[in-house]
């Protein structure tokens, strides 16, 4: 949340970051949260960043086998490996899950309730470009005729980190499946 709140800021958006620690404070979730806290396993944790072991914990915790993130280098790869969840950045999470259909559909529903720029499918496709360029990419064919913009910082340099694929959750044997984070009956054809 807190690279949300710098991107917002580049995008000309004001967001507010929250941390998940005080999200659990504020809204009060009890023991009967869908996702329980494992401090037992957050301890455990060995290379994953502080702040980060309790999300890494309640995935495993929940059986997840994947966590979506922007912040996928503070995901320890040995604490993956371990508990067999792999962390992956959300632009390619939605660029290998999302349908054509649920992307029209989602910037259709969108587009009826802006009232400022963009505001069509169209032009929501184009600006998604900047902060989800392999999701633009990969939607290409919705709207082929709309270029969509050029990313603001890039793409982040890892976007994945685990052994468990973000479509299926199946283990993740070969290089390039491990490079990409989808295993070769999941990725789409481009």
């Amino acid at each position: 949340m807190r690279r949300a709140g710098k991107m917002g800021e580049k995008l000309g958006h004001t967001v507010k970051p929250v941390l998940v620690s005080d999200l659990r404070r504020e809204v009060a979730w009890g023991d009967d949260v869908v996702v329980p806290p494992a401090p037992d396993v957050a301890a455990s944790l060995v290379d994953t960043h502080f702040d980060d072991r309790h999300i890494l914990a309640a995935a495993a915790a929940a059986s997840s086998r994947v966590v979506v993130t922007v912040d996928v280098d503070d995901f320890g790869r040995a604490d993956l490996e371990r508990l067999g969840v792999s962390a992956g950045n959300p632009d390619l999470f939605l660029a290998h899950t999302m349908t054509e259909a649920m992307y029209r559909f989602t910037l259709e529903r969108l587009s009826g309730k802006r009232t400022l720029e963009p505001k069509t499918p169209e032009s929501i496709h184009a600006s998604l470009g900047r902060a989800h360029p392999m999701l633009a990419m990969a939607m290409r064919k919705v709207y082929p005729s709309i270029k969509p913009l050029s990313s603001v910082g890039g793409t982040p340099v890892e976007v994945f980190r685990g052994s468990r694929c973000l479509v299926c959750g199946k283990k993740l044997t070969d290089p390039e499946s491990l490079v990409l984070g989808v295993g070769p009956e999941c990725r789409r054809k481009r």
